[in-house]
Parts: C-alpha cells; sequence; structure tokens
C-alpha cells in the first residue's frame, strides 16, 4: 500500500533528525516555577533545523522530552514523549506534523497501548511551543 501523507512525512523527519551529528549544537537551559528545563538545537548555515527539550516536572511529577523539526523557520514535526519520574518508557507519545501549506497532516497519540488522534487545540499549543523553542535557539545560534 502506498504510504499515507504523515507516514510520509514521519519518514521525512526521521531522515531529517538523523542528520544532527552533522549540524552545530547549541545548548541552554531555564527554571520555571514548577519545572526546570534543559535544551539543545541543531543548527547547519545559521538556521536552526532541530530542537530538543527535556522538561522536569517539580516535586516529582514527571518528565516530558519533546523533539522538534523546523522546515522554513516554521515548526514541521513535534513528538512529545511524556514519563513518570525514573521511568525509561513514556507512558504516552503524541506526534504532530504540518505540510508545506501549515495543515496538520500528522496527529498520532499513544497513551496506555491506545491509539487516538491529538486534538486541534492539543497540536496548535504544541505548534506555538515549537515556535517559541526555535525563537530562543535562533536567537542563540551562530550566524554561520
Amino acid at each position: 500500500p502506498e504510504p499515507t501523507p504523515a507516514e510520509k512525512l514521519f519518514d521525512a523527519y526521521k531522515k531529517e533528525y538523523a542528520q544532527v551529528g552533522t549540524m552545530k549544537q547549541i545548548s541552554g537551559s531555564s527554571m520555571g516555577e514548577t519545572s526546570s528545563t534543559a535544551w539543545d538545537a541543531f543548527v547547519s548555515n545559521g538556521k536552526v533545523h532541530i530542537v530538543r527539550e527535556i522538561t522536569d516536572m517539580d516535586n516529582d511529577k514527571g518528565r516530558i522530552a519533546l523533539k522538534m523539526a523546523f522546515h522554513n523557520d516554521k515548526p514541521w514535526v513535534v513528538v512529545k514523549e511524556e514519563s513518570a519520574v525514573g521511568g525509561s518508557r513514556p507512558f504516552a507519545t503524541s506526534k504532530v506534523g504540518w505540510d508545506e501549506g501549515g495543515n496538520l497532516v500528522l496527529k498520532e497519540r499513544l497513551a496506555n497501548g491506545q491509539l487516538s488522534d491529538v486534538s486541534a487545540d492539543d497540536a496548535k499549543s504544541l505548534y506555538n511551543q515549537a515556535q517559541q523553542a526555535f525563537n530562543m535557539a535562533q536567537a542563540a545560534a551562530p550566524k554561520k
């Protein structure tokens, strides 16, 4: 069978993600009121292509890992993994991705063995979070 647009998008994302070793890495961290976040970004030709963020929630409330890829300075694919404290495997994974026209093509959520669609509100929230991560990383990126 022909791959779906979502499958094609995620395959392209995996190929892009595999290229991080050829890119310049920058990193940083921040503290919020209820969490601490460490991030690193991968830059090529002065442009951020990938940002990874790991947020540890205070009071042992768990960890959220985000892997975000960008095309033309816009969020392209975001993978969000939610884990319990000390848990090595995520209990929920959300994958969202947008095509060239900004349409949501990939919107999968796997939680407790159940596959469902990511809601439009959750996808928009992940898009906005990715855009903020991009802006922060791009500001820290070397120009060339």
